[in-house]
């Protein structure tokens, strides 16, 4: 079967080590940096709802959203949690 390109990106590819000024998204999920100086980055989350309703009405949504979140889970384990 073939896969949509968008398959398994409904989080952002990176986590800690994302821009330091800008967005950061997946497909539906992402964040926004904002810098603050000595303080560190202030990170904002954000979801695209659109694109969440056209995630809903794919027939690979549960099996795209488990990779999305195993891949969100292994950045987390590797990058750590998002800091604000």
């Amino acid at each position: 079967m073939t896969q949509k390109s968008c398959y398994g990106t409904m989080f952002p590819e990176t986590l800690g080590g994302g821009a330091e000024n800008g967005t950061v998204s997946g497909k539906v999920f992402g964040y926004n940096t904002i810098p603050r100086g000595l303080a560190g980055p202030k990170r904002t989350p954000n979801a695209d709802t659109k694109e969440w309703e056209e995630c809903l009405r794919c027939e690979t949504f549960d099996s795209c959203y488990k990779l999305s979140s195993a891949k969100f889970s292994l950045l987390t384990a590797i990058d750590g949690p998002i800091r604000s």
